[in-house]
């Protein structure tokens, strides 16, 4: 359970001039931001071969701002972040990412639900000591940000959108030794004092 207030916020927000249409990034301070959250991480293990990780977040927001003109906002959401693996066999196994946001409000915009999801083959060579992967990012193009402004004089609508969408090869390989010998701190120490039994 996490409790956040934060008196002067400052955010990234938009400004616009009224007589260009010409709108700029900045970062201002905006009011003060009030944050509760709880958090819940789940592993599950459903079978021997098929594990689950979930991290499910619930929060409350409100924004309280500095301008006279603009009301409070409060908001209402929650993330699912679930990971999971299935193992095929012994050496081939299939990773799954998911991710869900619903729906908010965030500093001066309304946020259109979130879906993403990955999806990893992953083959263990070489004595288990180095895999190969073959990974699909943002299989369905979802991720992006849809949202609607409605702040001061600005009303706008507007998508951002990276370039998450590939598929990726990778090799991975551990150097070293996997079992390490440990050290008998107590027996070096009486060796070293001669305290320790020895052969007369």
């Amino acid at each position: 359970l996490e409790t956040k207030i934060t008196d002067h916020y400052f955010a990234p927000i938009f400004e616009q001039d009224n007589v260009t249409r010409i709108y700029t990034s900045t970062k201002a301070n905006i009011g003060s931001h009030y944050q509760y959250q709880l958090e819940l991480n789940l592993p599950v293990d459903v079978t021997k071969w098929w594990d689950i990780s979930a991290d499910i977040q619930v929060f409350h927001e409100k924004y309280t701002y500095t301008l006279d003109t603009i009301p409070s906002r409060t908001t209402n959401g929650f993330n699912i972040y679930l990971n999971q693996d299935i193992r095929l066999s012994k050496k081939l196994t299939l990773q799954l990412y998911n991710k869900y946001e619903s729906a908010t409000y965030y500093v001066i915009s309304d946020y259109r639900p979130l879906f993403v999801m990955n999806a990893a083959l992953s083959y263990s060579i070489l004595n288990n000591k180095g895999s190969i992967a073959l990974s699909w990012n943002d299989i369905f193009n979802t991720d992006f940000n849809d949202y609607h402004t409605n702040y001061a004089n600005l009303n706008l609508t507007e998508r951002d959108q990276l370039s998450t969408r590939m598929v990726l090869a990778t090799f991975k390989y551990r150097f070293g030794r996997t079992n390490l010998k440990v050290r008998n701190n107590n027996t070096d120490e009486q060796k070293r004092l001669g305290t320790g039994n020895s052969d007369n």
